[in-house]
């Protein structure tokens, strides 16, 4: 049997079709809607396949609903991250960015991709704990400027104006605190990993949520390494002959919400916990910078966090840390 692959270039209005059958490109432009979806069902029986594997970048809430939708018809449902999309682009010399070139590309690429992980829907209280977390940092972005208006400004009215601003987004920051722990406490099986993995040390309620919120599910990971990919916190090496040796860096082609929610608790770690500031001292004797060092302790903190939520346990740092 042929295989069938499904390129899907999603907008926020439209969604370009690439079917990719037989070596030819049957094409269609369908609107970001349920309607809309409801058409791919209508192309791909049109051209007698049903099977089709279907792939698509991962763009947010404009693709989410979409591979909702596929996912729930039975389908073969695959999220790329763009960059990789961007980087078979590249490797084919394209010249041409379009909507319906896009989608080729998409289409191409899964007929030669076979690493990539099938797409599982996530279920609805984790959404929604996502979605609450991300506007939960959006609202603790726009107080900074607030803090630096009252801190600087020489006028007492404006202080005023701005501290009662600040007062707002602090009472909304606890309100949505306490509608994910609601959330979280619905769910048995969430609040047990939740209070598990606030006994990691520097793991407080706001880093536990973040890790909830962004992991969304640790059955997609087959082990800790590919959480720590996913978080961009594997390393990028880049040495080639004699002449070219560069530092070794984290490649940062993952998840950022969740490295910049790991940054602090590192810290913190470090100072709390004797196996951390044992295992931060070993480094620093090898001549490791202050945040190399910070980096390995939040991947220590992401093997941590795997252990825990894979097989619902709570911290045992002797498990993650070589003994002598």
């Amino acid at each position: 049997m042929s295989r069938y692959v499904l390129g899907m270039d999603v907008s926020k209005k439209d969604i370009s079709l690439a079917l990719l059958k037989d070596n030819r490109f049957f094409e269609k432009t369908i609107p970001n809607s349920l309607a809309g979806f409801k058409e791919i069902l209508n192309f791909l029986q049109k051209h007698n396949a049903l099977k089709a594997e279907c792939f698509l970048e991962s763009t947010g809430s404009y693709s989410e609903a979409v591979a909702d939708f596929l996912f729930d018809n039975e389908f073969v449902v695959k999220v790329v991250n763009p960059f990789k999309i961007k980087s078979f682009s590249r490797s084919r010399l394209s010249r041409i960015k379009t909507d319906k070139k896009d989608a080729q590309l998409i289409a191409e690429y899964g007929a030669v991709s076979a690493n990539d992980p099938n797409y599982q829907k996530p279920s609805a209280v984790v959404r929604s704990i996502r979605s609450l977390y991300r506007t939960y940092l959006a609202q603790t972005k726009i107080s900074s400027p607030c803090k630096n208006h009252i801190e600087h400004s020489s006028c007492e009215l404006d202080k005023n104006v701005w501290t009662e601003t600040l007062c707002e987004f602090e009472l909304r920051r606890k309100k949505i605190v306490k509608q994910i722990t609601d959330l979280i406490n619905s769910d048995k099986k969430l609040k047990t990993q939740f209070e598990n993995l606030q006994s990691i040390d520097g793991i407080a309620e706001i880093s536990a949520i973040a890790i909830l919120a962004e992991v969304l599910s640790v059955d997609k990971f087959v082990n800790a390494r590919q959480l720590a990919a996913y978080c961009g916190l594997t390393p990028r090496i880049c040495e080639s002959g004699t002449s070219v040796h560069k530092k070794p860096r984290i490649s940062k082609f993952g998840n950022c919400f969740l490295r910049k929610a790991l940054y602090f608790p590192a810290i913190v770690a470090i100072q709390r916990c004797e196996q951390f500031h044992r295992y931060s001292q070993k480094l620093l004797s090898r001549g490791k910078a202050t945040k190399q060092i910070i980096v390995a302790v939040m991947k220590k903190i992401l093997l941590a966090a795997f252990a825990i939520l894979k097989y619902d346990c709570k911290f045992n740092p002797y498990l993650i840390f070589k003994t002598h």
